[in-house]
């Protein structure tokens, strides 16, 4: 998309991966109110936390919707009635991992049917994004629950 990001991570491994990619990254906790202070939400058009607490993710609709409130806020949450709470406090969109993978796996059937070389495609395009994963320093996914 061509525009200007950066990426807040907690884990060394993928700042270094990151920095290596040229990426503009930080090293901090995302809850790290001194973090927050430092950033300039009020031009930021859009925030994406991966972060599926619950208290940060509040902390960061709190901050953000007071300096921004036409910021763009995707949250994670793997709880239904968080999710509703997110949403009362001023997230934008809520990512539910568990129903989206639903939905990605309904989408791929609609949009390749039973064609077996069409879903080929599709695996070869996911293995070489999971290759450059791991090229990142990333190893598995994360247990929801943590």
């Amino acid at each position: 998309m061509k525009k200007r990001f950066l990426v807040v991570d907690y884990d060394p491994e993928t700042i270094v991966g990151l920095a290596k990619e040229e990426v503009h990254c930080r090293y901090r906790d995302a809850s790290d109110s001194e973090l927050l202070n430092e950033l300039n939400f009020s031009k930021c058009r859009m925030v994406i936390s991966t972060i599926p607490d619950f208290d940060t993710n509040l902390l960061l609709l709190s901050k953000i919707g007071g300096f921004n409130k036409k910021a763009i806020m995707i949250v994670v949450s793997n709880d239904i009635d968080e999710a509703i709470e997110l949403y009362d406090k001023g997230a934008t969109y809520v990512i539910m991992p568990h129903f989206l993978r639903g939905q990605h796996t309904s989408t791929l059937i609609e949009k390749n049917g039973l064609d077996f070389d069409m879903f080929l495609e599709e695996k070869i395009a996911h293995i070489e994004d999971l290759k450059k994963r791991k090229k990142r320093g990333h190893e598995h996914i994360e247990d929801e629950k943590r």
